[in-house]
């Protein structure tokens, strides 16, 4: 599209112009109150807590390998950070 006003305004607003009007978007009714679980998926859940709160299930790893994953978790969030440097040709952009 081309103007051929030299006044930046009034190129604005002949641009503003010939643009076409917008609807608004139609509301959309959110519920963020709901779980994003099924409810199959909330009683495995529910099941699992109270099996260890009631000590039916208990933990196997030992003290060391629950370090070790509980760092490698951690390492997982947060990974070492490294500066790098590479050239690129534009066509690979």
């Amino acid at each position: 599209m081309q103007f051929s006003v030299d006044n930046p305004v009034e190129k604005l607003h002949l641009m503003m112009r010939s643009l076409k009007k917008v609807r608004p978007m139609k509301k959309m009714n959110l519920n963020f109150d709901s779980s994003p679980f099924d409810d199959e998926e909330r009683e495995t859940m529910e099941s699992l807590d109270k099996a260890f709160e009631d000590g039916t299930l208990v933990s196997h790893l030992s003290a060391e390998r629950q370090a070790e994953l509980q760092q490698a978790a951690r390492n997982t969030f947060s990974p070492p950070k490294k500066h790098i440097s590479a050239r690129l040709p534009e066509r690979d952009l």
